[in-house]
């Protein structure tokens, strides 16, 4: 959804960190040329993993006392 606001020289940049892109390229034998390879992509994931962790964690500390 934000990359179909942003304009078409900018969507690339944005779609390089959305969630699904970054997964897709992870696990891609061939690339898509213009984004991130394997490896960037899936630190990609993995800071989206953390960073749900990191706000689970917060909410868990913040309403369960």
């Amino acid at each position: 959804m934000v990359a179909s606001l942003a304009t078409a020289s900018g969507a690339g940049l944005i779609c390089r960190f959305t969630l699904n892109l970054a997964a897709q390229q992870a696990v891609a034998q061939h690339p898509h040329p213009g984004y991130f390879s394997a490896g960037p992509s899936f630190l990609v994931v993995a800071g989206y993993a953390a960073a749900a962790i990191a706000a689970a964690a917060f909410m868990i500390t913040r309403r369960d006392a």
